[in-house]
């Protein structure tokens, strides 16, 4: 059992006590037993603030991704990448981990996510070049809550085609964007599943828009520091309901350094020392 996930255990058993010690205070007080009220009170002051520092753990930043991000920024953007290849060391990381929860995103806080959150596609999908079409503005701001899910809407393809030209997908994301007050992107609380795109100019090509439970934990950044990014997704349109980004442990570096142009060119022009994570990211 990973350290999130005995917290999120220890979280639970801790607000059992809070209700238990609410439940025996109102009972002692009823009875008049002071001695009985103010114990129920202790054990309910004492849960309560063991919940905050539980929740305070269980949210924010540990000092491993805290390093692992700022490594990220060390990475220089590269001319000429071989995407084809790129995807399949990132297929290859992918497969080589052997966790059983890898890829596994936290329980999202709102309502209509079970289909989206199918984790049975991570063992039968494959992986893909996809490009974010919009997203929940909460995610193009860092935050110190990492383990925050929140939506956003992706399009991807099973081509061979966009795994070499990944890019491409970026001209049919703001494409969507731009015409999305007459597609089904005109209802921003409409979550919808691998709804395939059937424009002129694709009719020969299997793409896909789905909406995605975003994790920030698994972006490079904890959220989107730009619009229409190139990320790598775990899906099977055919079996399952659900597109995962892959944990940025998976990605190469060429990716990664895509994905984070905009912050690494600023770090540059600024002199900032790497070391300085909290900086750049939001003072996680």
């Amino acid at each position: 059992m990973n350290k999130h996930r005995a917290l999120y255990y220890c979280m639970n058993v801790d607000a059992i006590f809070i209700i238990f010690g609410i439940i025996s205070a109102i009972y002692a007080y009823t009875k008049e037993d002071s001695k009985k009220f103010y114990i129920a009170v202790a054990i309910t002051a004492i849960s309560i603030v063991l919940f905050i520092v539980l929740y305070v753990l269980y949210n924010f930043a540990d000092h491993d991704l805290k390093v692992r991000w700022a490594s990220y920024l060390g990475i220089k953007l590269e001319d000429n990448v071989d995407y084809e290849k790129e995807i399949e060391v990132i297929k290859q990381n992918f497969n080589s981990d052997t966790d059983r929860q890898k890829n596994v995103i936290a329980k999202p806080n709102f309502g209509g996510t079970k289909p989206f959150c199918d984790f049975n596609v991570i063992k039968n999908g494959d992986i893909y070049y996809a490009c974010v079409v919009e997203a929940n503005l909460k995610l193009f701001a860092p935050s110190k809550f990492v383990h925050q899910v929140l939506p956003a809407v992706v399009v991807y393809s099973l081509d061979e085609f966009y795994n070499k030209n990944p890019f491409e997908l970026k001209n049919i994301a703001k494409t969507l964007y731009a015409e999305r007050h007459n597609n089904i992107l005109k209802n921003e609380t409409n979550y919808f599943s691998n709804i395939k795109i059937t424009n002129d100019g694709l009719k020969d090509k299997n793409v896909y828009m789905t909406t995605i439970m975003a994790y920030r934990k698994h972006l490079p950044w904890g959220g989107l520091p730009s619009s229409n990014l190139i990320v790598p997704v775990i899906a099977n349109p055919n079996s399952s309901t659900s597109v995962f980004i892959l944990d940025s442990k998976y990605w190469t570096n060429s990716l990664i350094a895509g994905y984070l142009n905009d912050i690494i060119s600023q770090d540059s022009q600024n002199n900032m020392p790497n070391n300085k994570v909290e900086d750049i990211f939001g003072d996680l």
